[in-house]
């Protein structure tokens, strides 16, 4: 079984377990039906940061994520846990189902279910003190910063990471993305 999410400092909580099978599309979904239902910088900022764990870029390096390393914004983090549970309802809801599948094959996707349930619990029950505030940490891949821009990949419905398009990745960027779609404020 794969880690895709944890909350360390609730071992109570059961992770965000699956076969690699499913845990491949697994981040792809929820990072792409964060992209669609992205109305801030804060929003966007997480939907890039669950792009990021891109399995094609870090393999195993990007499994067993602590919700408490997601980019936090203390003033805001009820906000945030509201957004992400949005993200883990629409998931539910088979928002985005239809990228990556055929009409019809909606069954096929169904273990897909009990996961996303998984997230939303481990979002529900997160402490704020648990927050990781080491900014280093929560963007290690892109230099220990937030993004800058937001961009999109012109053929996929995702927010870009510094590493490219957790769809394509295809190392090309000047092929894989709109020009800036949303500067942040």
């Amino acid at each position: 079984m794969t880690t895709v999410f944890r909350y360390r400092a609730r071992p109570d909580l059961p992770p965000v377990a699956m076969t690699p099978h499913w845990a491949y599309w697994f981040v792809p979904l929820v990072a792409a039906v964060a992209s669609r239902l992205a109305r801030s910088d804060e929003q966007r900022t997480l939907a890039v940061w669950l792009a990021s764990l891109d399995r094609r870029v870090w393999g195993s390096l990007a499994e067993g994520r602590d919700v408490g390393t997601l980019p936090w914004v203390d003033a805001r983090i009820d906000e945030q846990k509201a957004f992400l549970q949005e993200i883990v309802d629409a998931g539910r809801s088979r928002v985005c189902w239809d990228l990556f599948m055929a009409p019809g094959d909606e069954e096929d996707f169904r273990p897909l279910l009990r996961p996303l349930g998984t997230l939303g619990q481990l979002v529900a029950q997160f402490s704020p003190q648990h927050a990781c505030r080491d900014e280093a940490i929560v963007w290690g891949y892109n230099g220990g910063r937030a993004p800058a821009t937001f961009e999109r990949c012109h053929k996929h419905p995702v927010y870009l990471h510094a590493n490219g398009c957790l769809w394509c990745n295809d190392g090309d960027l000047s092929e894989c993305y709109e020009q800036v779609v949303v500067q942040r404020d």
